[in-house]
């Protein structure tokens, strides 16, 4: 009776394997400058995804870095290139990239990603298996 009212206390068990990790802002009032979207990254956006990963991932690689971004006007873009290790400075030709498609319009949300490597090439292999 108590689940169909939502209630369960069984304990949530996730067998999925993380294939990423990534964070995301939406501003309150849009930003339109590289040098807006750079400060974004370099002191809220990278310092907490660097945290998220080493928390939840911390023996996995990374194998590729990518950064969203929604525009004024709802449209959204992505790019993400193989890069295998978190690198700051890598998300600053991301960024380059990206605002090659903004053509004007102002930016509403500015996120970052990386895509980790598969559970089953990050296990350490042994002689005895």
């Amino acid at each position: 009776m108590e689940k169909s009212h939502g209630i369960d206390e069984r304990e949530v068990v996730v067998e999925r394997e993380r294939k990423s990790i990534g964070v995301e802002r939406t501003f309150s009032q849009n930003i339109s400058q590289y040098d807006e979207c750079w400060q974004v990254i370099e002191n809220k956006l990278f310092p907490e995804l660097k945290q998220r990963l080493e928390r939840a991932q911390p023996k996995r690689n990374v194998i590729k870095q990518g950064i969203k971004v929604k525009f004024a006007d709802f449209k959204l873009t992505t790019i993400e290139h193989v890069h295998n290790q978190l690198d700051l400075e890598y998300f600053k030709d991301l960024l380059r990239e990206v605002l090659e498609r903004q053509n004007g319009r102002e930016i509403r949300l500015l996120g970052l990603s990386v895509m980790l490597e598969p559970l089953e090439n990050a296990r350490q292999l042994t002689m005895f298996e």
